[in-house]
């Protein structure tokens, strides 16, 4: 009987070795299968995150463009205003000035990086700071030059400066970067006129603030993005 007892011992031990057994294989390929999840979502993290350096990179080309470009318009509004202000008298040298008044840059900012991220997943980046820093960049600073300041400048342009502009500036048939009042002597007391420099001047330094602030914030991004990727 007392062998009989044995052996059941015996069977029954062996029987929970097998299990546990089991169970730790178990774990061990849960855990494995987690470690590779783990990974994979890392590698995924950090193409997208190279993805998105890349594009900001671009971003501040445009937004340099952007900035050369609106300086250029400006600086051409105040010489003309200047001008008839002071009743200077008329030179063709003010010709390419006042072909280069009114019209605007629109900028071009990549999105497609941070539409992927979104579309993955945000929590899959892991620091907070980078995560909020990158949103607020993408979602308030770009979402308000292209929604809300570009769209002024297309307003404006479309139903004021444009067609009092060509109501008293012709264009140069035989040069593109020329163009002369059609009766200059009538511009110095034009209220129509000097209304729309003014609001010109003042949309465009309000804008070349908002070029150069924000193109700062996406400088910055890209230096937090890069810390972060030398992290991993």
């Amino acid at each position: 009987m007392q062998f009989k007892n044995s052996r059941i011992t015996k069977y029954a031990l062996y029987a929970i070795g097998e299990v546990i057994l089991v169970v730790i294989g178990i774990l061990i390929a849960l855990q494995v299968n987690n470690w590779n999840e783990e990974r994979k979502i890392k590698t995924m993290s950090r193409e997208l995150l190279l993805e998105l350096r890349s594009d900001l990179q671009l971003a501040v080309k445009d937004l340099d463009r952007c900035i050369d470009a609106n300086e250029y318009l400006l600086s051409n509004n105040r010489k003309v205003i200047g001008w008839l202000e002071n009743e200077k008298p008329y030179s063709p040298a003010m010709d390419t000035a006042f072909n280069h008044m009114v019209g605007w840059p629109t900028p071009h900012l990549p999105t497609a990086s941070y539409e992927s991220l979104k579309n993955k997943g945000l929590e899959i980046i892991d620091n907070k700071d980078l995560k909020d820093e990158i949103i607020e960049l993408y979602d308030s600073f770009y979402s308000y030059l292209i929604n809300d300041n570009d769209k002024t400048g297309w307003l404006y342009a479309e139903t004021i400066s444009f067609p009092i502009y060509n109501k008293y500036i012709r264009k140069d048939l035989n040069s593109r970067e020329l163009a002369r009042p059609n009766n200059y002597a009538d511009l110095v007391n034009n209220d129509e006129f000097l209304n729309m420099l003014h609001f010109l001047i003042h949309y465009r330094t309000s804008t070349d603030g908002i070029f150069k602030n924000y193109k700062q914030s996406t400088v910055e991004l890209i230096m937090l993005l890069e810390d972060e990727l030398n992290l991993n």
